[in-house]
This record gives structure tokens, sequence and C-alpha cells, in this order.
């Protein structure tokens, strides 16, 4: 189902974005 499919693929970008965040440090530019 679409919608099924759709739902799995924002839980996996979200996730993704989560690891990058633990495993890079947030997007932001750091200040120093």
């Amino acid at each position: 189902m679409p919608g099924n499919l759709t739902a799995e693929l924002d839980d996996l970008g979200a996730s993704s974005r989560l690891l990058a965040d633990v495993w890079f440090g947030p997007a932001e530019p750091k200040a120093d």
C-alpha cells in the first residue's frame, strides 16, 4: 500500500536524520 510505504519512508528519513545528528553532530555550523 502506498500509504504504508510512505509512512515507512518517513520513519526511515527521520531515523537517518537522527543518526546523522548523533554520528556527525547537529547540522548547524559550530561557532568555534
